[in-house]
């Protein structure tokens, strides 16, 4: 389930527990609702570009690139 709510006044709400007083449980995922909400404000669709980059912005390497690889010492 996820929770919903607010509409204008939510914005105005300065802590997490005054928001969640007032929200609804809705069963099921949120990302139908999320897929949704994105599709009513994407504008156009176009097709993908054939190559990456451009020419101010050069290519670096392909994905997923070496940083993704890399082992960090916690």
């Amino acid at each position: 389930s996820h929770w919903v709510g607010g509409g204008a006044q939510a914005a105005h709400l300065s802590e997490p527990q005054d928001w969640f007083a007032q929200a609804t449980e809705k069963p099921g995922s949120w990302w139908p609702v999320w897929s949704e909400w994105l599709s009513a404000r994407k504008g156009g669709e176009r097709k993908a570009k054939k190559s990456l980059g451009s020419r101010r912005l050069k290519t670096i390497e392909p994905a997923p690139g070496r940083y993704v690889k890399e082992k960090f010492n916690s």
